[in-house]
């Protein structure tokens, strides 16, 4: 059990780091962009043990694709996308996909449902996950950005009413 989940890991590692060369990515970004991939089946993969179902799952693990994206964009003054996508990776569901195919093709169309249904929560849970978290981000990203604003123009105010109550000051030494 230990041994199939040292293996998920390092290929959760190796994928996202490959996609990551194919995605262009700059070298100095590559290895903590396959690391946010390697975490994120992580954290998916004991969600999944802890929880029933796959669509919560889903979500906190598109949560922390974006989250992990966003912070370390900042660190690393690049765009958010180039983890968000590299991160993501490793959850998408190509088995559930394969099979629901493979049984379509068959004609084996009960059996192709329960994988399609599989498929479309996997999809929708990283897609909530994604919407959730950067919707978060803007909403704080423009909250701290009018405070900013507002701090800024309390300042320039202030500085205002100062050089005015010197003017006044200055003419009634005279």
């Amino acid at each position: 059990m230990m041994e199939m989940m040292a293996v998920k890991t390092v290929t959760a590692f190796a994928g996202s780091l490959g996609f990551g060369m194919i995605f262009n990515m700059k070298p100095r970004h590559l290895l903590t962009a396959a690391a946010g991939g390697m975490l994120d089946w992580i954290l998916y993969y004991y969600l999944a043990a802890f929880l029933d179902g796959i669509f919560v799952p889903s979500v906190c693990a598109g949560m922390f694709s974006v989250l992990y994206g966003e912070i370390l964009a900042r660190v690393r003054r690049c765009p958010a996308n180039l983890y968000v996508i590299t991160t993501l990776i490793p959850l998408i569901p190509g088995g559930s996909l394969y099979y629901m195919m493979s049984n379509a093709v068959r004609n084996r169309w009960a059996v192709s449902r329960g994988y399609g249904s599989e498929l479309v929560m996997y999809a929708l849970g990283l897609a909530a996950g994604i919407c959730l978290m950067s919707a978060l981000f803007d909403l704080i990203h423009k909250i701290l950005h009018l405070c900013v604003q507002k701090a800024l123009t309390n300042k320039k105010a202030g500085a205002i009413i100062t050089n005015e109550e010197q003017s006044k000051s200055d003419d009634g030494k005279e």
